[in-house]
């Protein structure tokens, strides 16, 4: 996990995780999540792997440190993913 502070004062913490759950997601080949998450706001990106993952990552802290809107590809955060977070 690494922080990083925006332009608007907000902390951000961004993780990368395997998109697949339990020790598989770590030993298998696949795709990556990489999830930045403030007080109430979280925002996620995939990538295609692991390697690709820390770029990614990258990407992101670099975009959300500069006030940009960060790279292409976003996804959607359900509703209840959210609120689950704020609760």
């Amino acid at each position: 996990m690494i922080r990083v502070h925006g332009p608007d004062g907000r902390v951000w913490q961004i993780r990368r995780r395997p998109e697949q759950g339990g020790v598989s997601g770590y030993l298998g080949v696949g795709a990556w999540i990489v999830e930045a998450t403030t007080e109430g706001d979280r925002r996620r990106w995939r990538s295609r792997g692991v390697a690709g993952s820390s770029r990614l990552r990258d990407d992101v802290a670099l975009a959300l440190r500069t006030g940009a809107e960060g790279p292409a590809g976003e996804l959607a955060v359900p509703a209840d993913d959210a609120e689950a977070d704020a609760g």
